[in-house]
């Protein structure tokens, strides 16, 4: 009996110290994610306490987003830094240190002019609710759910939201490696009797991968990197009173990104089931393009320039760009466009376009005018029947057009298609269509 109680005691000892040690080791990994967020730019984190117990433990802390940061994603001053309070429920085992531990968040509010505010739309001042799965490698896979938002002013607006969430799944040094965005709806209907409007989105998911790791303290810069990219949306309609509606069913979306000495490539497909204007239905849109040859850093200065704009001021988006050096940096790096195909269809009844378009052997300096001697683009324009009946309803006119424009060589007849194949004559400095007529010409009527 005394051998059985000596080796009870034995074990619940070792328990106990493995229960130790792993509330220790969550702890100092709780700790670490935490001061991480300092190192975000525009980030700053205070007040961090933390209640360490055996098989669960508690902490918070204040989370202050600076007004600075806020000006750069919303476009615009902002009166205030933005106080979050962040209350988290960690849960871990005597495996802690082998299994990780979770976190489960609360994220509130705590500016007093606005949580009250904020309170009315979402019933109280917590606006999301988080659950990190931390491993004991240290990578991190972090989902962030949005409260609900029922929000109804029959005089001035009616805004509602479900099931908004985003997530980060980071690795051991805290760089980002995807992030995922999805939404069941949004609705947004702005009730002026002047210009009534509404916005709905449904079934949104956004996956992206970066293929080089973003670190996180840079994760609210606007730079290129390389990543893969997919996106669906099921449903996204504009209706607007007075400028009519447009809605679009079924997106889906693919980007691949790349970078290889500074120069980028894409490789972009979007598809889309329906498009409606107003009361005209286009299906089965498909377009598949390239690009190749980007320069990053000149266009990483565009956009480092572009989110520093104080919109308030009415700066010019362009101050401080040398636009003609700007300009020559892009173009010396020989870019080029390939849209493989852009069609949708009207009933049965499809148009189509091929594209492709280079610039080749600019030298940075040049003026401008050297782009004609470089251009390089040719491309194929087809319809199953006429124009005039693809576009009957929206753009009526073309019934009168398209026959001037098949009479002047612009257009050719294919059976029942109509057709025109064009090119970039850099010697005439026009575009040729049909081998036949160039684009200065209609310009001059004819």
């Amino acid at each position: 009996m005394k051998k059985v109680i000596s080796a009870l005691i034995v074990v619940i000892v070792i328990v106990a110290g493995a229960v130790y040690f792993a509330s220790n080791k969550v702890e100092e990994n709780y700790q670490r994610i935490v001061d991480r967020l300092n190192d975000v730019n525009g980030f700053k984190v205070s007040e961090n306490s933390y209640q360490k117990g055996f098989f669960g433990s508690k902490g918070s802390f204040d989370l202050i987003v600076s007004k600075d940061i806020l000006k750069n994603l919303a476009g615009k001053e902002v009166d205030e830094d933005l106080n979050f309070k962040v209350e988290n429920e960690i849960s871990h085992s005597v495996l802690a240190f082998v299994n990780g531990f979770d976190i489960d968040s609360k994220i509130s509010i705590q500016n007093e002019a606005i949580k009250n505010i904020v309170a009315s739309f979402l019933g109280s001042n917590v606006v999301a609710t988080a659950k990190t799965k931390a491993s004991v490698s240290g990578d991190k896979d972090v989902k962030v759910k949005f409260s609900d938002i029922d929000f109804s002013d029959k005089q001035t607006m009616n805004v509602h939201t479900k099931d908004v969430k985003f997530g980060l799944k980071l690795d051991a040094k805290d760089n980002v490696n995807s992030a995922n965005l999805g939404l069941e709806k949004v609705s947004l209907k702005d009730l002026n009797e002047e210009n009534k409007a509404e916005v709905n989105l449904e079934g949104v998911d956004i996956d992206t991968s970066y293929t080089v790791p973003v670190e996180i303290s840079k994760i609210f810069e606007s730079k290129l990197a390389p990543y893969v990219a997919k996106a669906k949306i099921k449903k996204l309609a504009l209706l607007d009173e007075k400028d009519g509606n447009v809605a679009l069913d079924d997106l889906e979306y693919s980007s691949k990104f790349e970078v290889s000495n500074d120069l980028g490539s894409s490789n972009d497909v979007v598809k889309i089931g329906t498009v409606a204007v107003n009361k005209v239905k286009f299906t089965d849109f498909i377009l598949d393009s390239k690009i190749a040859n980007i320069n990053v850093p000149t266009i990483n200065n565009i956009l480092d320039r572009l989110s520093n704009v104080n919109v308030d001021t009415n700066e010019s988006i362009f101050a401080g760009l040398n636009l003609d050096e700007v300009m020559g940096q892009i173009l010396e790096k020989n870019p080029s466009v390939k849209v493989d195909t852009l069609s949708f269809k009207n009933g049965n009844n499809a148009i189509n376009l091929k594209l492709d378009a280079a610039i080749n052997g600019f030298k940075s300096g040049e003026s401008q005018l050297a782009i004609f001697d470089k251009l390089s683009l040719n491309g194929e324009l087809s319809a199953d029947e006429s124009l005039a009946k693809f576009f009957d309803t929206l753009f009526p006119e073309m019934t009168l057009i398209e026959p001037t424009l098949i009479s002047a060589g612009y257009l050719k007849e294919d059976g029942k298609k109509v057709v025109s194949k064009f090119k970039y004559d850099p010697n005439k400095k026009d575009i040729i269509f049909n081998e036949k007529v160039g684009l200065q010409n209609l310009f001059m009527g004819f």
